[in-house]
């Protein structure tokens, strides 16, 4: 079922296997929207047996959206949601026992976002406790964007030295001015403000959670913070072991054990870890099994929360 509602401009979602127990609400990476993930849909029917049902929200940054938008916004789309659905339940008489979110790519980001963020830093600092976070394929935009073919670590460079100096001059002014056509057209070719340009490909923009060569301190930061924030009681990392957006130098097995030394034993999921032969989205270029193993693991994760 798709449907829109007024919880947040913009937003609209599909529902399947409504009025089960639980909830998990599913938040697509870049250029995503409703229904453009191969494995929800077969996730959604193995989840119904198991009492949860599956939201896919669609966000003001949805397909191209995301070029103008941040995280921080995404956070206000995603806590209105949460709410939304949370308290439609609660005045039904029947309020959800279990409360998840599932980010892929980029979601990857929101939902750290959601976990971590400083409310100084968003509109919205009643974010609802859930139960459990799962990110999968958490790659770093940066690094996919230098591995990208024709972009160079010079023409990274150029362009953000004049993205950075055009924000230092006039930051209200600019930032949500539009990068010109020949940077955005190296990246998705999706029109891009200049703070979306830093944010994604700067080291340590708003969005670099998990490139590789960020430092321990860097990952207590994010990582680290989940636990001590209590936004979230458990979480699970599926990085995908064949995804073609992480450059081949970088050591998968090795950042995963990175992500898991800075996070909280009590929260990381021993279901944690790499997906052998899975693409970014887990689609049919995938090796024999992967999709399987992923929404296995989604579903034994949820659960034993």
């Amino acid at each position: 079922m798709s449907s829109s509602d007024e919880y947040a401009p913009g937003l609209r979602f599909s529902t399947s296997n409504a009025g089960l127990d639980n909830l998990l609400i599913f938040i697509g990476g870049l250029g995503d929207g409703l229904d453009t993930v191969p494995y929800i849909d077969p996730l959604s029917h193995l989840l119904a047996k198991h009492g949860w049902t599956l939201v896919q929200i669609e966000t003001r940054s949805s397909y191209s959206g995301w070029g103008t938008g941040s995280l921080a916004r995404d956070v206000e789309d995603i806590t209105a949601a949460v709410k939304y659905f949370t308290d439609l339940r609660k005045r039904a008489g029947s309020p959800y026992a279990k409360v998840a979110l599932l980010g892929h790519s980029t979601g990857c980001q929101d939902v750290m976002h959601y976990l971590t963020l400083d409310n100084e830093f968003t509109k919205v600092t009643d974010r609802p406790k859930i139960n459990g976070a799962i990110i999968q394929a958490s790659v770093s935009d940066r690094e996919a964007f230098l591995a990208m073919e024709g972009n160079t670590r010079e023409f990274w460079q150029e362009s953000l030295a004049t993205v950075s100096k055009l924000l230092d001059e006039d930051y209200n002014g600019n930032k949500d001015k539009l990068v010109p056509s020949h940077y955005f057209s190296h990246f998705f070719d999706t029109p891009i403000s200049n703070y979306r340009w830093k944010a994604l490909l700067a080291v340590r923009g708003d969005d670099d959670y998990f490139s590789s060569d960020l430092t321990a301190d860097d990952f207590a930061k994010t990582f680290g913070q989940i636990a001590a924030k209590g936004r979230t009681d458990k979480l699970l990392v599926l990085y995908s072991g064949s995804d073609e957006f992480v450059p081949k130098t970088v050591d998968k097995h090795a950042l995963v054990a990175r992500f898991q030394v800075a996070t909280s034993p009590s929260i990381w999921s021993p279901l944690s870890g790499i997906v052998e032969g899975a693409t970014h989205n887990i689609n049919e270029h995938s090796a024999p099994g992967a999709q399987e193993e992923v929404i296995t693991r989604i579903r034994d994760f949820l659960i034993a929360l």
